[in-house]
């Protein structure tokens, strides 16, 4: 259900639009896509879509709905009989139409959208789609996989701050347009501890894939740790080559390793606080470890490929 847009060839939106709809600073009505995009500040709006909800969860029983085109400080309205200051705060528009959403929609009903919120927003939704890892998205700001400049040069973790600042809404990575580059963003994900959106988008390669799916079993088998509300993200490790995010879950924690170097790294990686009788797991290769134990502190030694990922868990009694 989009939560803005509104065809122009439908009836209801021809008859919403001259007082609903958003205004450019021209006065004119902007007309993207082919819709309107109604001023979702206006409590016309707001009500519409408080009825349309409920009775698309009536009409299928669907357990999650979306609010498309929602999460949008870019966005902009100066409609002077809409009740707002103009220019719109489109944050708080935002607000306003999820909470109106929110309380008009059953609450087993799970809501996700396009955009990121805010942090008072974001307590309205469940999830939100992140751009991320696309192609077009933050995550490409870096040199590519196979960009060798020099030895010592290091291809840094990237971290989803929203992921870890608001960890009870689901990141969801659609990653669009990665065809084009390498699949080795991905890697990303999983570092981050996040859920993947629409995996056939565009077909990962086979190495992409098993990725993957390895990421997916580990993620599903330590879904405690994965969907914990107090992740850190880059905790200290034991070297400045890899990076590391700590999820900890029901009597165990894991971590997630990325190798920032573009050289193989032997070495220790993690110093952790014992706990008499813990265990310890290399989880990404699926083997036990034998650590160290050094001044009540457990050393965890690996091998990582150039960039590449890893993951530990300290299992506990």
């Amino acid at each position: 259900v989009d939560g803005t847009l509104c065809g122009t060839k439908l009836p209801y939106c021809q008859h919403l639009a001259p007082a609903l709809a958003m205004r450019a600073a021209d006065g004119s009505i902007p007309n993207p896509f082919g819709s309107y995009r109604m001023c979702h500040f206006t409590k016309e709006w707001q009500q519409h879509m408080a009825e349309v909800y409920p009775r698309v969860y009536r009409e299928t029983g669907a357990p999650i709905i979306y609010v498309d085109e929602v999460g949008s400080p870019n966005f902009m309205c100066y409609g002077a009989n809409h009740g707002h200051p103009v220019p719109l705060n489109m944050n708080e528009a935002d607000y306003a139409l999820l909470k109106a959403i929110r309380e008009a929609t059953p609450e087993e009903v799970a809501l996700y959208g396009e955009y990121p919120v805010t942090d008072v927003a974001s307590q309205l939704w469940d999830c939100n789609i992140s751009y991320q890892v696309s192609r077009w998205g933050e995550l490409y700001l870096g040199p590519y996989y196979d960009e060798v400049q020099s030895e010592d040069r290091t291809s840094p973790a990237l971290i989803d701050a929203l992921r870890f600042l608001f960890p009870r809404v689901v990141q969801l990575d659609l990653p669009l347009g990665i065809q084009y580059g390498s699949w080795q963003p991905l890697k990303q994900i999983f570092f981050n501890g996040e859920a993947l959106y629409d995996a056939f988008w565009d077909r990962f390669e086979s190495k992409g894939q098993a990725f993957m799916t390895n990421a997916f079993r580990l993620e599903k088998e330590f879904r405690d740790c994965f969907s914990s509300d107090r992740p850190e993200p880059m905790v200290p490790t034991a070297t400045p080559m890899v990076a590391a995010n700590r999820f900890p879950g029901s009597g165990r924690t894991v971590w997630t390793l990325y190798n920032q170097a573009y050289r193989t790294f032997r070495g220790p990686v993690l110093e952790i606080e014992h706990v008499e009788g813990a265990t310890y797991q290399d989880i990404w290769n699926g083997v036990p470890l034998t650590p160290e134990f050094k001044n009540g502190k457990a050393v965890l030694t690996l091998e990582l490929e150039p960039q590449g990922i890893g993951s530990v868990a300290q299992i506990r009694k």
